[in-house]
């Protein structure tokens, strides 16, 4: 098969890395008074003479500054960990002296892989991860394009802009490729531009809600569950010498099953036909009775509707719904959740929204959505929900009732419309089309040219480049394609190209320069964006102004306060605080009803919009510590029994001086990702806090570690349980700082919710319970007695925090790995802030105007 010609055309670019000479390098070495442990248990054997297991440990250096070195103290460390040395037969040191041993060796092999890793500064050539892939697209063509198909971009245990882990291949060329045409034929479709009238043609629909769902819930209730009970009974009250097939069912076994279905769900079907809300509107219930679906044609709200609908063109369209709670109750909240619905997936989430309006005086509930051509065109609203089945709140109603929990949300009525129009001067094709009147070759060419342009973010393409697209076009007529089809044909070649999919800077020790203007323009908005530079941005740059400090300053303000910073909030927040755990497990909501994905979805919400208040509004990065408020929206707050906050948007909420929230340590979220979704883990909880709190990082676990896991089915409290992790020195060496961390936080459970007593079940065996006791100390430090007085410990360490964010920062805005070289960069962030009550804003701006961030 012949490959493209725009591929043949692409030269792929190998990363640049330069070595660092070991001269260079921060020295780490192993504490001197450490001879002493090799004279007394390892030179007797292990020495110029003897050299027992070829090792030579009697002139062994205690400097790390070579890979070598630091591979010989790694071989020295495993056989520790392993315990299979000293040898059982020698002598051997006791449990503290050898814990101290292996706590300093680990720690200095840490620095030293960090050491003898630092790039000097260089930065790999960096292509755009998958967020700003997107976010470019978005900007150049005024469309949101589906890029889930793309890597992940995820380097391991480092950020998404990080240029060694954003890796090419020619497949994904191709994928670029496809990708860039798909995104063309939409953004022409949606255009004033296109020529058909179909496609700008802007089409409603308004339908009452209560035929449908009355005719879907009572087809299934007499045709399903009421028809099969009957069959079922017809053929247990007959003498049986006919099969049940002869009535209408498969066996006994479907005879059996679908009258036990009727005698469970039945009622529930016929309790809502008989509600007399039900002649008005349709009722979201709890469990699958019924839903509302808004469905864009050509899909229709249920199978249960035939009708044959021509599809709605792409596009912004409007949703609305009239919407109530039934019988609103005191302290009751009502909360919808809205998600898509496809052939393949039943219910993907979206959002939730808490409703606040009644029968009586309902509420109108208004949406955006866009709506690609092969994007999901049903959108299901149902009642905030446990994704169980046998949830134990339908098992108990079901049990109590005969039916399941009544319904609390009425909806009126339904509608959607749209195409929206596109504002004046958003429209993205007809800003670099539109502008042509005629359909010559010279029109493509000055189509290509300034398209070009504003794809490689104002650096201008080379002449010959221009001159293959062109022909590119040329061919693309010649077969008989229309002008629009071949100019995409061109266009989706620029998408493909490095200069679209690659940033342009500096990314060689020989090339170590100033950035220019518009590569600082790119690089700063890439930062504090996710997505390419705007034209005031760019007008900065080529009038020469950009670089001017004051101006600079002034931009990054104008860029946090505009609402693209939240894609660099998201972005870099997720990824910094290990936020990604949260997905790597369900969570048990059997155990934990009340945190479904409405739920989850807003206690990941309240990290990033708390992050976002602090940017926006020049707040202390050591808010994040401790703080007397919290920003929560009404859901979350339901969820935090903190009362007087209803609504969807989220704001800062004054707390009591009593209450464990406020800080990174009393948000749902961050408690979640120290769990298993079942249980609490002070292991992850402890590490987590050492490695983005204090800066403090453990090193990674040993190999052949003794597990817990002997212990199962044992009743022990999580203390005793985790005792086990003391008993041999080289897990102690780590665990004495790590354990007491994360038996502070013990007063939340897996999920963020405060409790003061515990459990461990084993069935079969039986449950213990117990007070939990938050007491500890910091190994070599303070003791606490109390969450409030470790949180209290960990806020006063401001300046360690501060760093680790610095580190955080740098890596993320400059694209390569902190590394040592940096620590004067990041000491200056830490110091200007710090005169500043370690302003969030001042850190970004420290960083922007350094040298570091203009080469």
């Amino acid at each position: 098969m012949n490959r493209p010609h725009w591929l043949t055309s692409i030269a792929l670019f190998l990363p640049l890395v330069s070595a660092v000479q070991a001269a260079e390098l921060a020295t780490v070495t192993m504490p001197e008074r450490h001879r002493a442990f090799f004279k007394n248990y390892c030179v007797d054997c292990h020495n110029s003479e003897t050299k027992d297991g070829n090792l030579q440990l009697d002139d062994i250096a205690f400097s790390l500054d070579t890979v070598e070195k630091a591979e010989r103290w790694q071989k020295i460390l495993n056989q520790l960990n392993s315990g299979s040395m000293p040898p059982k037969d020698a002598k051997r040191p006791d449990n503290r002296e050898k814990t101290e041993f292996l706590d300093d060796l680990a720690h200095s092999l840490a620095k030293a892989r960090k050491s003898l890793s630092d790039v000097g500064g260089v930065i790999t050539m960096r292509r755009l991860n998958r967020r700003e892939y997107k976010n470019s697209i978005r900007d150049l063509l005024g469309i949101e394009l589906d890029v889930s198909d793309l890597p992940d971009d995820r380097g391991v245990g480092g950020f998404d802009t990080v240029g060694a882990s954003l890796f090419m291949s020619s497949d994904q060329f191709e994928q670029y490729h496809a990708l860039g045409r798909r995104a063309l034929n939409e953004a022409f479709a949606r255009s004033s531009l296109s020529t058909d009238i179909h496609a700008r043609q802007r089409q409603s629909e308004h339908r009452e809600t209560e035929e449908l769902a009355k005719r879907v819930v009572r087809g299934t209730y007499s045709g399903y569950y009421l028809g099969g009970f009957k069959q079922g009974l017809a053929w247990r009250n007959s003498d049986r010498s006919k099969p049940p097939s002869e009535f209408g069912l498969t066996d006994e076994v479907e005879v059996d099953y679908r009258i036990q279905a009727f005698e469970k769900y039945g009622p529930s079907y016929a309790a809502y036909l008989s509600n007399p809300l039900s002649d008005t509107g349709s009722l979201l219930t709890s469990y699958s009775v019924a839903d509302e679906v808004i469905a864009l044609p050509p899909d229709t709200p249920s199978d249960w509707d035939k009708t044959v609908r021509k599809p709605v063109p792409t596009g912004t369209y409007r949703l609305k719904m009239r919407i109530g709670a039934i019988s609103p109750k005191s302290g009751k909240r009502h909360f919808v959740e809205m998600g898509t619905r496809t052939s393949n997936v039943e219910f993907a989430f979206l959002r939730s929204f808490e409703i606040t309006g009644t029968v009586a005086q309902p509420q109108i509930l208004e949406i955006t959505v866009s709506v690609a051509a092969d994007g999901p065109r049903s959108f299901v609203f149902r009642e905030k929900r446990a994704r169980l089945p046998d949830d134990e709140i339908f098992l108990n109603a079901i049990k109590q009732n005969g039916v399941i929990p009544d319904p609390e949300l009425w909806i009126d009525w339904v509608e959607w419309d749209g195409p929206l129009p596109t504002p004046a001067g958003e429209d993205a094709m007809f800003r670099i089309v539109g502008a042509e009147a005629n359909e010559t070759t010279e029109s493509a060419r000055k189509i290509i040219e300034r398209f070009t342009s504003l794809a490689f973010r104002g650096q201008e393409p080379e002449a010959d480049f221009i001159d293959r697209l062109v022909r590119l076009f040329e061919s693309s007529r010649q077969t008989g394609r229309s002008f629009e089809e071949s100019l995409k044909v061109s266009l989706s070649t620029v998408l493909a190209s490095p200069g679209f999919l690659y940033l342009s800077e500096a990314h060689s020790q020989s090339e170590r320069r100033e950035l220019t203007l518009m590569e600082l323009a790119s690089r700063l908005s890439y930062f504090l964006w996710s997505a390419p530079p705007d034209n005031e941005l760019l007008t900065l740059a080529r009038n020469g102004d950009l670089r001017n400090p004051d101006r600079l300053s002034q931009q990054v303000n104008r860029m946090i306060a505009s609402e693209k910073s939240r894609d660099f909030v998201t972005g870099f927040t997720h990824q910094w605080l290990g936020m990604d755990r949260l997905d790597f497990f369900q969570f048990n909501t059997k155990l934990y009803p009340r945190f479904d994905e409405s739920t989850k979805a807003a206690a990941k919400a309240e990290v990033f919009a708390t992050v976002e208040h602090l940017l926006r509004n020049k707040g202390s990065l050591s808010s994040l510590l401790k703080s007397d408020f919290i920003v929560t929206n009404g859901l979350l707050a339901n969820y935090y029994e903190i009362e007087g906050v209803t609504g969807d948007h989220f704001r800062p909420v004054s707390l009591s001086a009593s209450s464990p929230r406020g800080g990174l340590l009393g948000m749902a979220a961050i408690l979640a990702i120290g769990s298993n979704g079942e249980t609490t883990s002070p292991v992850e909880r402890g590490a987590w806090v050492l490695r983005k709190l204090l800066n403090d990082a453990p090193p990674p676990a040993p190999p052949n570690v003794p597990q817990i896991s002997r212990l199962e089915g044992q009743l022990l409290t999580t203390r005793e349980r985790l005792a086990a992790h003391q008993e041999e020195a080289q897990c102690a060496s780590c665990h004495r700082k790590i354990d007491p961390i994360g038996f502070g936080l013990e007063n939340f459970n897996a999920v963020g919710s405060w409790r003061t007593e515990d459990r461990y079940v084993k069935p079969g065996i039986g449950n213990k319970e117990w007070t939990i006791d938050p007491a500890g100390a910091f190994h070599n430090g303070p003791s606490f007695k109390s969450y409030f007085e470790l949180r209290d410990l960990i806020a006063a360490r401001e300046d360690d925090f501060a760093h680790g964010f610095s580190e955080a920062l740098i890596e993320y805005a400059l694209g390569r790995p902190y590394s040592f070289s940096d620590e004067d960069l990041a000491m200056r962030l830490v110091a200007r802030a710090k005169t500043q009550n370690f302003s969030m804003q001042e850190f970004f701006q420290a960083l922007v105007a350094s040298p570091e961030f203009h080469r």
